[in-house]
């Protein structure tokens, strides 16, 4: 599993693979409003993942993780809040114990 948070002039979309293995590709899976949503895909689906394939509507982890390293990622600000590997980044206010 992995899950990113990308802000949108419209809202925030979370994009996730629900994969276990790096390179297993799964249905990729947004959360937001109708609009920041189809914002953000509109760039991820033509975005090229790990293996230099246009990502589509199927990927896996290492693809996901390949395009919010791209140029065309940074103005969605991606920000990483999960992954499969026991990571977690933390949630604002988990840092400090607050919340």
């Amino acid at each position: 599993m992995i899950r990113y948070k990308l802000s949108t002039q419209v809202g925030e979309v979370h994009v996730s693979v629900d994969s276990e293995q790096p390179h297993k590709v799964a249905p990729i899976v947004y959360e937001g409003t109708s609009q920041a949503v189809l914002t953000v895909k509109r760039w991820l689906t033509y975005e090229r993942g790990a293996d230099g394939r246009e990502i589509g509507e199927w990927a896996a982890p290492s693809d996901l993780k390949t395009a919010m390293k791209k140029n065309g990622a940074s103005g969605f600000s991606p920000s990483l809040l999960e992954e499969s590997m026991g990571f977690k980044a933390p949630l604002p206010g988990e840092a400090d114990g607050g919340g």
